[in-house]
């Protein structure tokens, strides 16, 4: 699997979206470079009801608590 880094500030990511439920196994880097995490992981929307991976986006975009602590 592919690892990736972004930050919440840039990018609208199904993995920092507070409706988004999976394990990318997220970690910490730091406040400039953000997040670094697997984005083919599959996860389920809760507000699409839909299964989603990791490094989409979409319109329904909510930020996560660990994305609200970037922004």
């Amino acid at each position: 699997m592919a690892r990736t880094r972004n930050h919440p500030k840039k990018c609208k990511k199904c993995v920092f979206c507070n409706y988004w439920i999976g394990n990318a196994e997220l970690k910490f880097i730091n406040s400039t470079v953000g997040y670094e995490y697997e984005q083919y992981a599959e996860g389920k929307c809760a507000k699409q009801n839909s299964t989603k991976k990791a490094y989409l986006t979409c319109n329904k975009y909510s930020p996560s608590i660990d994305a609200l602590k970037l922004l």
